[in-house]
């Protein structure tokens, strides 16, 4: 159980990072193993390389120099294919000081994730974790589009199953994502209506097709922008005034959530349809992206590499003070990046000091989110 001081420390922090941002990394994503047990048409990342991944040892050496982080994301492959995954999650919370952790599955076993997540519980028994399961249609569909017969069946069983972990452990969230692409776009309401009915969970993101999907590029296709803000809104509408997670730190988390949400959704919306440039990320600066082998990029969509732990000496400020990064973040800045990444865009956006009223207002509930549409 986390105590009210350090509750009050970790707002401090925020408040900080808004009037006056320092040394702390807003959102860091590990990407800890290449490994996965599907074969999913719209993924962007090279799966199931057998490369040389950093150990429990390289990881924590490396972190030692890391300034703090706030949001810390983990991914794959497929993260919970990693043994010592609990492991590498202690590492960061005790080194990293770091607010909450994200980890998507494709919820493949309920029994291993869950054990994973009970271990995770116990060495890191202040983080707040939220685990996000896939969902991407329908069973055929969802079947069909991760290559993998059945895996719909052990994906909601996943979800059942963590949301029921979830009632005796507060600092756990569980979610569905649902990737929006060209051949589930016309059918997703019938699976976002049985999500919200017969699994509730926390959370529920409807995420845009992100990078060149490998195994099929023409998913991220004639996507139809109108149907993705239109189910967006309603996915808003149902999950922003849920009571069922509205008591204590987690209803303040969900309604934070819920209000970033809605403003991202929108954001990305205008993006997509070839809106104006409006701000620019914090890819490079404040938000860095680790791979198995260490590699360390700026955005994940953008291959430039800033550097490598093993030959920076697994020093984070070789890397920092390297040209290389000086030259992406530069690029960035030229390219104007009409960014539809929904991490890196809620993470613009919470850490923009323009958004610290409207959030802290939705955090005490003064701000109810939008009515069915």
């Amino acid at each position: 159980m986390i105590s009210p001081l350090h509750r009050f420390n970790q707002v401090a922090s925020l408040a900080r990072d808004w009037i006056a941002p320092g040394q702390a990394i807003v959102q860091w994503t590990h990407f800890v193993t290449s490994a996965c047990n599907a074969r999913c048409r719209h993924c962007f990342y090279p799966i199931n390389q057998r490369q040389n991944e950093l150990t429990l040892e390289e990881i924590e050496r490396f972190l030692g120099t890391v300034p703090p982080i706030r949001l810390l994301l983990f991914s794959g492959g497929e993260p919970f294919l990693r043994k010592d995954l609990p492991e590498i999650v202690n590492l960061y919370y005790k080194h990293s000081n770091c607010f909450t952790a994200s980890i998507p599955t494709n919820g493949y076993s309920s029994d291993r994730i869950c054990s994973a997540v009970e271990r995770i519980i116990r060495v890191a028994p202040g983080l707040q974790l939220g685990i996000t399961v896939s969902l991407d249609g329908m069973k055929d569909f969802h079947d069909d589009v991760r290559q993998v017969p059945g895996l719909w069946d052990r994906a909601v069983d996943t979800v059942r199953a963590a949301k029921r972990l979830s009632r005796d452990l507060p600092g756990l969230t569980v979610g569905v994502n649902t990737v929006f692409m060209r051949d589930n776009q016309t059918d997703l309401q019938p699976l976002l209506e049985f999500v919200h009915s017969e699994l509730r969970p926390t959370f529920h993101a409807l995420s845009f097709i992100r990078g060149r999907p490998l195994g099929d590029a023409r998913l991220a296709s004639e996507l139809d922008v109108d149907r993705y803000l239109e189910l967006s809104r309603w996915l808003d509408s149902r999950y922003s005034s849920n009571d069922e997670w509205s008591g204590g730190w987690r209803g303040v988390r969900a309604r934070v959530r819920h209000a970033l949400s809605r403003q991202r959704y929108e954001y990305i919306a205008r993006q997509a349809r070839g809106g104006a440039f409006e701000r620019p990320c914090l890819a490079g600066e404040r938000e860095y992206v680790l791979s198995e082998t260490g590699d360390l990029f700026g955005c994940e969509l953008i291959s430039d590499r800033l550097g490598n732990v093993r030959e920076a000496n697994f020093d984070f400020s070789n890397i920092q003070r390297g040209a290389a990064r000086s030259t992406f973040i530069h690029e960035r800045i030229e390219r104007n990046c009409r960014c539809t990444h929904e991490c890196n865009v809620r993470t613009m956006l919470f850490f923009d000091r323009r958004n610290a009223f409207p959030l802290i207002s939705a955090a005490i509930r003064i701000d109810n989110g939008p009515r069915d549409p």
